[in-house]
């Protein structure tokens, strides 16, 4: 997973990867501009865990429960589940009891 910000580019790789990802980047000239950091989870994991996640919109949507957002956390932590309120975090959290997964109220934004 990558992210960028001021002009430096941040890798995040699980320690499996490390040593692979990280003589990739010291042998580039630009290796000043980027930074290695540690993801405690695989993106191919995590999008596991979010294609789950969207397996499920129809069971939510059956119990009033609407998932305002849903993606892969750029760092590697969780998949990250926005709803519309706090009553919701506790039962979609509980359904993903034991998954890496950061529940938050997100509210859409109408436009």
């Amino acid at each position: 997973m990558v992210s960028a910000a001021r002009g430096v580019v941040t890798v995040y790789r699980t320690e499996e990867h490390a040593a692979g990802i990280d003589a990739v980047i010291a042998g580039r000239s630009d290796a000043r501009h980027i930074r290695v950091a540690s993801a405690r989870y695989s993106h191919a994991y995590l999008s596991e865990i979010r294609d789950r996640v969207s397996a499920d919109l129809d069971y939510w949507r059956r119990r009033g429960t609407v998932l305002t957002s849903l993606g892969v956390g750029a760092r590697g932590e969780a998949v990250d589940i926005g709803v519309e309120s706090l009553v919701e975090v506790a039962a979609v959290e509980q359904r993903y009891d034991g998954l890496p997964v950061a529940v938050t109220v997100v509210r859409p934004v109408p436009f």
